[in-house]
Order: structure tokens, then C-alpha cells, then sequence
């Protein structure tokens, strides 16, 4: 029952599948009333997912299409953790327990204005506890997805899709996710590099894949709605993870759209998990990305071990081979990052070039820069894309952009440039791309490429990108024609018309008021007034 989470997590009420596929509440059915106690006392009554009062969900081995409804929960209980405010979304935890393994949580990130069945997308994602916070990440640093899949989905670079990532197992990390144990690193010049896997299990990522298929999959479309179809799911891991998400792809590739695969661990396993990749015959998903730092091994544990350049020399050279073998299958986004090492922060930096990637299928533009959306709106996310062979870039093997609002009036942002994703399927590189958000008050961009030393490498020339300003595009960016403001709104203009409901005048600031009776009143008295007035009242919907 999760005895091990920290007490900031607290279990109330248990599930149970209704006879519809809408889920409701339902009385406790661990033991009696104390054991319903013994677990804590729950917040108020919460209303996601079309749940009414849930906080931890403990699935239990057994595949929930399998079971009557009502006996959902005798096999697999479902408890659920307050889900939390995240970017815009919600981000909640459940906890996955098998008889044999134990507990793992899983947490689901779900886009802003999500409902239950409204977003077939799902991408599933290992080591979740990687994936959201920092202070859950490993390092302190974790990929930031979350924000980066509502800033994509606020540009409308990617449709709407839910990620759900599954913790590792602490100790059984390996296990889970390898085929073989790692042992250590067997090159001359890479004796003793990993010795802290000499004695790691390995061996265990078939059942683990078997039991994400059959147990997580039909979980997820039963309480999430996602779609079963195969087209609309996706994979992805890094490290261990990403050697996992190689074989997921390689075993089960009729169930997933594309796979993403980050600095998969080539260097483990004396060379079976590369054996493996060129001796599949089953095909593999429709994309797959893949990715990998220039200093995988010395960026991440310095350069002071003989031999630490030759291991990423040998990482790089595996990442060539492994794209060369998948290259020949399907459609393929590989890409060798200068500088990049092996964390989650230079994951996360890279998982919008991923998820343009596998997501979006759009092609780039024939212009020198553009955004997307285009018209570019104040006070709206936004993605500048430049095409690299058309544009004045510095002489670096790493590139930025500094952006400058209304003639740099507003102050200069500086953001990581990276390929974006999108044109044909090698020399990605051809178009790059930043995110960025565009103050509502401003009107025009401007900016400079860098290689993230030098302040401007267009040798004085300056970008510029005029925003639309036009009513029409203001009452796009601002929502002004939905339902609510039809009421009071002209235009794109409030109060032409004052509104009355129940009493109170609303939209009334266009009308000059006569406060000369305030004038000899003190303080206190004023306030009195105030409060017992409908004057000042504001309309908040």
C-alpha cells in the first residue's frame, strides 16, 4: 500500500470500476472502517478524471480489461495522490504493484484542458521520476517535460498529448530495462570505467515490456481515455531507459507509433544490445529518434580516468552504427550533439526536437526564419525557426539566439538553438529552432544569432518579425470571442454596453462617477461605504 512514499503523500478513498466507463467513488474495500482510517484523512473531494474524491492509485498486478468490472479492484486497487498544478496541466501519481517486483510509481502529466477522453495522444517515457521535478530527479535536474509539452502545445507545434512516466526500481533499474546484465566496461582502455555495474542484475526487460503492454496500456486507455490504436502511442527512455526503448521498439513494433531513444548505454552488456538492433527482423515503428551527447562519459564524470575520451569516442562511433541499422527500416532523427552530455537537463533541452519529430510530420519552410504561430500574437508561446543556409550564423558547433522585444526595449532573452525536427529525415540540422514567450504588451521581435559567447555573429545586421496587431488578431490572441464576453464585448472592445445580473452592474468603467461624497469622510468611513456598496464590484468568471 505505498507504506514506503513520504508523508507528504496522504491515501484516502479506494476505487472501484462502475458498470460505465466513467469512474466513480466508492465505500473503502481494504478491511473495515479503521483500516479506511489507518490510511489518513483525505482533502476535499476532487472532481479530475471524473473521479469524485481520489487521492493515490496502487494498481495491482492484473490487466483491468481482464476482470468484471467490479472486480477491478480486487486485484488491481486504485488509490490516487492529490494531483498537483503543473504548467498549466495537472500531474498525478499512481503506484503500479506487482507480486513480483513490488511497487514503482507512475506519474501522468495530462496538457492544459484536458478531459477524460478528449486527448488520444500518450507518450510513455521510462524513469519517470526523472521527468517533471527537480527535486525528484536524479542530480537535482530533471527534463522539465511538462513545460516543454504545453509551450509546443500553446505554439501549436504538437497536438495534445499526455505523457506518463514509470519510475525505476531503485537497485532493479537495471534489471527492468537490460536484456543482460551491464557487468563493467570491457575495452583496453575502458578497464574499471563503470565498476560501480560490475554486480548489476540485468535481464528482466522482457517481462518488464510484456507487463508494460498488458497491464499499463489498457490502464491508461480505461481511466485516461487515450486511444488503443497503435498510431497513437509512443515510447521513449534514456541511458538504461533508452536501451529499453531500442528493444520495446525492436519487440513490439506494431504498438507504437515512433520511439525515442536518448543516449542509450552501448557501452554495457559486452555488446549484445548492439547485436541485437542489427539482427532484428521484425521491423521497427513507424520514427524513431535518436539521439546522444558529444562527451557522454566525460561530461558526465570527468576526464581525469585514462581512457575517458576514448569511451566517448567508442559512444559516438555506436551511435553512427546503431542509426546506420535503423536507417535501413524506418524513417530515422538522428542526432550527435556538440558539447552534449549524459543528464537529464541536456535530455530535456533536446525533447522538443524529439517531439517535432515524431509528433508533428511537418515539413520546414522555404523562408530564412519564421514562427510558429505565424502571425506571431503578444503575450503567446512561440517557436522561432531559422533555416541554417539561409541565415547569418556564428562559426560554432553550438548555437543560440538573443531576443529582444519592441527594439530591445524590453529586455534580451537568450535561447538554446537546436535542430528542430522537422525537413527530411537526415541533415536535420537544415532548420533550427528555439521557444520562447512573446509579453503581452509587445509588438515587434527582434534578433541576433550568438554561439553563445560572442553577443551578435550577424555582423550588425539585426531580424526583425512584426507582430499582428490588428483587432482581429488581439481577439484571437485574447480568446475575445468566446461565449462568456459576447455579452459585453464590440469589437474587441469592452463596455459599450453595461451589464446587469442579480443586481450588479458589471462593465460600468466607461461611466463617470460622482465621488464628491467621499470627500468628507475619513478612512474607515470610506471603507464602510465601500463594502456596502456594489460600486467597486468586480466580475470575476
Amino acid at each position: 500500500m505505498c507504506d514506503d512514499q513520504s508523508d507528504d503523500i496522504h491515501l484516502t478513498k479506494l476505487l472501484v470500476a462502475p458498470e460505465t466507463p466513467k469512474l466513480r467513488a466508492a465505500p473503502c474495500l481494504v478491511g473495515d472502517a479503521a483500516a479506511c482510517g489507518a490510511l489518513g484523512s483525505g482533502s476535499s473531494a476532487r472532481r479530475c478524471l471524473g473521479i469524485e474524491e481520489v487521492q493515490l492509485v496502487v494498481l495491482r498486478s492484473a490487466c483491468l480489461c481482464e476482470r468484471a468490472p467490479n472486480e477491478i479492484l480486487l486485484g488491481s486497487r486504485l488509490i490516487m495522490n492529490d494531483p498537483d498544478d503543473l504548467c498549466g496541466g495537472r500531474l498525478q501519481t499512481f503506484c503500479w504493484e506487482t507480486p513480483e517486483t513490488g511497487e514503482r510509481l507512475v506519474r501522468v502529466w495530462t496538457p492544459p484542458g484536458w478531459t477524460r477522453g478528449a486527448v488520444p495522444l500518450a507518450l510513455w517515457l521510462n524513469d519517470g521520476q526523472n521527468l517533471f521535478r527537480d527535486e525528484d530527479a536524479f542530480g537535482g535536474a530533471s527534463w522539465g517535460a511538462a513545460g516543454t509539452v504545453a509551450h509546443l502545445i500553446a505554439a501549436q507545434r504538437i497536438p495534445p498529448i499526455l505523457l506518463l512516466g514509470i519510475d525505476h526500481r531503485g537497485p532493479m533499474r537495471t534489471f527492468d530495462y537490460l536484456s543482460v546484465p551491464p557487468t563493467g566496461w570491457d575495452a583496453p582502455w575502458g578497464q574499471g570505467m563503470r565498476g560501480d555495474m560490475w554486480d548489476a542484475p540485468g535481464g528482466g526487460v522482457e517481462t518488464y515490456m510484456e507487463r508494460v503492454i498488458s497491464e499499463l496500456l489498457p490502464w491508461a486507455e480505461q481511466l485516461f481515455g487515450v486511444a488503443p490504436e497503435a498510431s497513437q502511442r509512443y515510447f521513449g527512455g534514456s541511458s538504461f531507459g533508452g536501451i529499453c526503448a531500442l528493444y520495446m521498439a525492436m519487440r513490439y513494433p506494431d504498438h507504437w507509433a515512433g520511439v525515442l531513444v536518448e543516449s542509450p548505454s552501448f557501452w554495457a552488456g559486452n555488446g549484445r544490445y548492439m547485436a541485437d538492433v542489427a539482427q532484428n527482423e521484425k521491423g521497427w515503428p513507424k520514427r524513431m529518434y535518436l539521439a546522444m551527447g558529444e562527451f557522454e562519459y566525460a561530461g558526465f564524470r570527468g576526464t581525469e580516468r585514462p581512457g575517458s575520451l576514448q569511451c566517448d569516442a567508442f559512444l559516438r562511433e555506436a551511435l553512427v552504427e546503431c542509426a546506420g541499422h535503423l536507417r535501413k527500416a524506418t524513417a530515422l532523427l538522428s542526432y550527435l550533439e556538440p558539447g552534449g552530455r549524459h543528464n537529464e537537463r541536456d535530455w530535456g533541452r533536446r525533447l522538443p526536437m524529439a517531439l517535432r519529430w515524431l509528433l508533428s510530420g511537418e515539413e520546414g519552410r522555404g523562408e530564412a526564419f519564421w514562427t510558429r504561430p505565424s502571425p506571431l500574437l503578444p503575450g503567446s508561446c512561440f517557436e522561432l525557426l531559422a533555416r541554417k543556409d539561409q541565415v547569418r550564423l556564428p562559426d560554432s558547433g553550438r548555437f543560440q539566439v538573443h531576443l529582444g522585444f519592441d527594439q530591445w526595449s524590453s529586455g534580451v532573452r537568450r535561447c538554446d538553438l537546436l535542430p528542430s525536427g522537422l525537413g527530411p529525415t537526415e541533415g536535420s540540422e537544415a532548420v533550427l529552432a528555439a521557444l520562447a514567450y512573446a509579453p503581452s504588451s509587445s509588438s515587434s521581435l527582434h534578433f541576433a544569432f550568438t554561439n553563445g559567447v560572442d553577443w551578435d555573429n550577424n555582423q550588425e545586421k539585426n531580424y526583425e518579425i512584426e507582430f499582428d496587431c490588428r483587432p482581429g488578431a488581439i481577439a484571437q490572441s485574447l480568446a475575445l470571442r468566446e461565449p462568456k464576453y459576447q455579452e459585453t464585448a464590440a469589437y474587441c472592445h469592452f463596455g459599450r454596453e453595461a451589464v446587469t445580473k442579480n443586481g450588479i452592474k458589471f462593465f460600468e468603467w466607461e461611466n463617470s462617477k460622482d465621488l464628491s461624497k467621499y470627500k468628507s469622510m475619513s478612512s474607515s468611513q470610506v471603507d464602510a461605504a465601500l463594502k456596502s456598496s456594489n460600486f467597486l464590484t468586480k466580475w470575476v468568471d
